[in-house]
């Protein structure tokens, strides 16, 4: 500290500054005047030749000048400095005074008992007396200088005498072998490093009447077990026990309103701590290291968690963060390897950078309204993440590279996703909600398992490698109102077979926005000219025409038509025995479809001229936005109508939902490409490795040689081309 940094120097300034006081000698020792009748014993020399090779001293009671006798009563300021040799030293009873430094670095001098009628201990006047063994102060004491007895690193025991009213900077610091201290009851303050690195104290009483404890009392006790601060305590210092790692468990009194930088740093056998209600304030590193730590209750009213704060408490298992929190620093739980699991309150405007890193977070409710900044990135142990419905802005980075999080819900109060918020995760779906209007940059890249997104109608922008590396991803729908498709946005996504684009006027985009020209593009016919004619969607191989865009009456159920198929996501309601959907044309029942409630296919019905062979009885796929079927047979560039009913178990229709589509036109079919490709009752045959998919984007590979009726589109690793299953 810087304090103790300066010491040596302001020591031998002080002695110094006394050579001007002449003095006389008298058996060996230097005496000063001090009135006609009063003496005391002064140094020989201000610097560490001073009373050089003393060893034993008594001091008289009087001694002799000019002619009379003059008595001993005081110890001057210094009077034995760096007599390192002494071990022994008898003072007169009559000696009511003992200066600063008097006896500083008398590093072997064994005990000391000082006389009843001294009533103060100056500043340093013991400092350094590394061998003192025994020490008896006097009940005439009442005052105690700064540093008076630091480093007396052999001291076993201390009783500060009762009348003493503040244990003073730096008192007894250093004291390695202190392991019993009395402190009086008419004590209020223990100032700033009082009992610094007593390293082997193990308990101690505070009194009653104590109401502050000032910066590091009690740091580096590292013996210290067990203390009790009473509830007169009112102030409460920063770094109070830092590196105690015996403590055990501590209360902190209820008048305490905030808790300092570092108190409790590096307490590493801590293993409970009560905050009472009072407190507002937790500062920087206050339980960082209190790796024995397994909980910790923060009470209502704490505003901010600061930087640090339970850094590498290794076994914290429960953290509960209050409503009242607006702002979590920098590092707040870094390290924290046995927290599995917590909840990011409504009000919390800020999460630092890796707060939460190196945890063992497994679960997270996220309900910060309108948090820019919070990152849960990296977080290898993250598979489940909640969002609040109140959430407006999920932050840049949000969970990037948890990568076992394989699902989540975006509400439909979000309007802003920052930069990279998704990416490297697990994701195998994803359904933005139509309150957003921008896809970031970055902000599904390396999400190697996606397979399925819909976007909303809402979308205007999809940002610089959104997609990009999204390598399970098949297909792709760009909504009508998107007017701006980022650099690299789908680069990488190498397994897309088909992009539908529903924008009227092809949207700016950069030659690598896409990986693969030869990929299926789909278009509103009405444009198709356009996208020929653009630089960018006229590179792709095979450019067809596709009915409108889902026409929904509900906003609830997502309707995707193609030519000659339809893709309907419904939501999963609850209390549900069954789903019907119906679909129609000119009021003629199409088809009618039966679901349970886990969206097993339970029956079909067809109009007469159809046959329920071409859906094979698969069952509606689950995904994050609900149950998701794709029925196929439809007569292009018609229009269709659909009711979805929920029924419970008595068979009466909880929810109802009703719309209408229509589908596109499908153009010639391009004469197969792939050399020695052919179909035969159902079985694709091809020369090459290859996959089958659906025009919806479904792989159906497993399916081959039992391949119902329909259109399907067979990729290589180099060409993709599209068949006809009779």
């Amino acid at each position: 500290m810087i304090k103790m940094r300066l010491f040596a120097c302001l020591v031998m300034l002080m002695i110094a500054l006394n050579i001007c006081v002449h003095g006389f000698t008298y058996g060996g020792l230097t005496y000063n005047a001090i009135n006609p009748y009063c003496c005391e014993v002064t140094f020989e020399s201000y610097d560490d030749n001073n009373y050089d090779g003393l060893t034993s001293v008594v001091i008289p009671e009087k001694v002799p000048y000019n002619g009379r006798s003059l008595f001993v009563s005081g110890i001057g300021q210094g009077a034995f400095h760096d007599c390192n040799s002494l071990t022994s030293i008898s003072i007169p009873a009559r000696v009511e005074a003992i200066g600063e430094l008097a006896f500083l670095n008398c590093s072997s001098l064994l005990s000391i008992t000082i006389p009843e009628r001294v009533s103060s201990i100056g500043n340093t006047t013991f400092y350094g007396c590394s061998s003192l063994t025994s020490l008896i102060i006097p009940n005439s004491v009442t005052s105690i200088g700064d540093h008076a007895f630091a480093n007396c690193s052999s001291l076993p025991s201390i009783t500060i005498p009762e009348g003493v009213t503040s244990i003073p900077n730096y008192a007894f610091y250093g004291c390695s072998s202190l392991t019993s201290v009395s402190i009086p009851s008419s004590v209020t303050a223990i100032r700033e490093a009082a009992f610094f690195k007593c390293s082997s104290l193990p308990s101690i009483t505070i009194p009653n009447n104590v109401t502050s404890i000032y910066f590091a009392a009690f740091t580096g006790c590292t013996s210290l077990k067990s203390i009790i601060i009473p509830s007169s305590v009112i102030n409460f210092g920063g770094q109070l026990f830092a590196n105690c790692s015996s403590l055990a468990s501590i209360v902190i009194p209820e008048k305490i309103t905030g808790i300092e930088d570092d108190t409790f740093y590096g307490c590493s056998s801590l293993l409970s701590v009560t905050i009472p209600n009072s407190v507002t304030y937790i500062g920087k590193q206050v339980f960082a290291f209190c790796s024995s730590l397994p909980s910790i209750t923060i009470p209502e009213g704490v505003s901010s968690i600061s930087s640090s704060t339970f850094a590498y408490c290794s076994s914290l298992k429960s953290a509960i963060i209050p409503s009242s929190v607006i702002n979590i620093g920098d590092s707040a739980f870094f390290s924290c390897s046995s927290l599995i699991s917590t909840t990011i309150p409504a009000r919390v405007t800020s999460v630092g950078v890796n707060a939460f890193l190196g945890t063992g977070l497994t679960s997270i409710v996220f309900n910060a309204t309108n948090c820019p900044t919070a990152s849960f990135s990296n977080i290898s142990t993250l598979d489940s993440v909640i969002i609040g419905s109140g959430v407006k802005v999920l932050p840049s980075y949000f969970i990037s590279n948890c990568s076992n999080v394989k699902s989540i819900t975006i509400p439909s109060n979000v309007t802003s996703i920052g930069n990279s918020a998704f990416s490297g995760t697990g994701l195998t779906s994803i359904y933005v909600p139509s309150s957003v209007t921008a896809i970031s940059d970055n902000m599904f890249s390396n999400c190697s398992n996606l397979a399925s997104v819909i976007l909303p109608s809402s979308l205007t922008t999809i940002g610089t490698s959104a997609f990009a590396y999204c390598s399970s991803l098949p297909s792709i729908t760009i909504p009508s109102n998107v007017t701006s498709i980022g650099n690299g946005a789908f680069n990488g996504c190498t397994r897309i077979i088909s992009v539908t684009s529903y924008p009227s006027t092809p949207p700016s985009a950069f030659s690598n926005s896409f990986a693969n020209y030869n990929a299926y593009l789909y278009v509103p016919c009405n444009s198709k000219m356009q996208y020929d004619l653009d630089p960018i969607f006229g590179s792709f191989k095979y450019i067809e025409c596709v009915g409108s865009e889902t026409v929904n009456t509900t906003n609830e159920v997502i309707v995707i038509p193609g030519a000659n198929n339809v893709q309907f996501t419904w939501p999963m309601v609850s209390n549900v025995a069954s789903y019907t959907l119906q679909i129609t044309k000119d009021e003629v029942v199409f088809c009618t479809l039966t679901f349970n409630a886990d969206g097993q296919l339970m029956g079909i019905a067809f109009a007469p001229s159809m046959s329920g062979n071409d859906h094979d009885r698969q069952n509606a796929s689950a995904t994050v936005s609900g149950y998701q079927f794709s029925v196929t047979g439809l007569d292009e560039a018609s229009n269709y109508a659909y009711t979805l009913n929920v029924k419970d178990v008595s068979n009466n229709i909880i929810k109802s939902y009703s719309g209408t589509f229509q589908t596109g036109v499908a153009t010639v079919i391009h004469t197969i490409e792939i050399e020695d490709l052919y179909v035969d009752k159902g079985l694709v045959v091809c020369p090459e490795p290859f996959e089958i998919y659906t025009i919806s984007g479904l792989n159906v590979t497993k399916r081959n040689g039992n391949l119902s009726s329909g259109i399907y589109i067979v990729k290589t690793e180099t060409v993709s081309q599209k068949i006809v299953v009779n």
